[in-house]
């Protein structure tokens, strides 16, 4: 089973428009713990690689994973969406899961609303 991670972007498709960038420990820790346990992982920090939303998608279709994860707070979020939904009409087995503060505080809603969202 191979997992992708995206920590997308707050500026929606103005790549080289952020002016900051933290690393996504959050994904950072399960990317590690996963390969520790000998899963094959990638990891795309997409404000701090400035790129746009169809470059992400693109870097997505390449790595093929099984389970994309996005780690989402609420200046990223309509974007993580955006991305999620394209990447499911893309591969519609893709397990799409969204963590982070967004997500957790919002998971029913999401789920419901967002039917591409798995997880």
């Amino acid at each position: 089973m191979k997992f992708s991670f995206i920590s997308p972007s707050p500026a929606l498709d103005t790549p080289g428009k952020v002016t900051a960038a933290w690393p996504p420990l959050g994904i950072l820790y399960c990317a590690t713990l996963l390969a520790a346990n000998g899963t094959s992982v990638s990891v795309l920090d997409q404000a701090a690689q400035g790129l746009s939303s169809r470059q992400a998608i693109q870097w997505v279709g390449r790595e093929d994973p099984d389970v994309l994860g996005f780690s989402v707070l609420l200046p990223s979020f309509e974007g993580a969406l955006s991305m999620a939904k394209q990447v499911k009409a893309q591969n519609p087995n893709v397990i799409i899961v969204f963590g982070n503060y967004q997500a957790t505080f919002n998971a029913e809603r999401i789920i419901e609303k967002y039917p591409f969202v798995d997880v």
